[in-house]
């Protein structure tokens, strides 16, 4: 878990003297302080350096990353708290977690309160998306447009394509997420008898 406090070195490095606060910046950045310094105030560098450490510490294995942000009371970002790990039920969790921390949203954002959706001449939702605080009804988009014009998907289908998004949770919000796709998107959930079980399943049929 790496804590991306970016605005400090941004801020700060270049004016480090102890030794223990070099130690802090090459811990975190794993390189030289002497190499970190020409970074300057280049916040770009610095991610770039993360993204950096998280392709180095994947090798070939199955890796799952994802990171929240962390915002002040004036809406600034302070820091990104990301996780890396090969342990699908950690990645799950973390997910999980962090939208229950942040009262199910994305991030710890004070966005505009009580959004407005809109609907577009199609009948689709119109709303702008803010990449940096996304809510429940942006998971439900989301999986609108990945399963559109399917019918029967099997739930279990929908919740193992959340499993691996790098921030949307596939477990805390079912029940929110299943009541946002047939209330604002049409989608319509039954059970049916399994064909090759013969036992009942609960699907769900996307609309076009």
């Amino acid at each position: 878990m790496i804590n991306h406090m970016v605005s400090d070195p941004v801020r700060a490095i270049t004016s480090a003297k102890k030794k223990t606060t070099k130690a802090k910046y090459e811990n975190t950045y794993l390189e030289d302080f002497e190499k970190l310094v020409p970074y300057g105030s280049d916040k770009k560098a610095y991610e770039a350096r993360v993204e950096e450490i998280i392709n180095s510490l994947k090798g070939a294995r199955r890796y799952y990353v994802s990171a929240f942000p962390f915002y002040n009371t004036q809406n600034s970002l302070v820091y990104n708290l990301i996780h890396c790990t090969s342990n699908k039920e950690g990645f799950k969790l973390y997910k999980k977690s962090a939208w229950k921390v942040f009262g199910a949203q994305s991030s710890t954002k004070h966005s505009v309160e009580n959004r407005q959706l809109s609907f577009n001449l199609f009948g689709e939702i119109a709303e702008e998306e803010d990449e940096s605080c996304l809510y429940v009804i942006d998971i439900a988009k989301y999986l609108q447009r990945s399963f559109r014009g399917r019918k029967q998907v099997p739930l279990d289908e929908m919740w193992e394509l959340l499993d691996n998004h790098p921030f949307f949770p596939s477990e805390g919000f079912r029940n929110e997420v299943k009541s946002d796709l047939t209330d604002f998107f049409g989608a319509k959930i039954e059970q049916i008898v399994n064909p090759d079980t013969g036992k009942k399943e609960t699907v769900i049929s996307f609309s076009s």
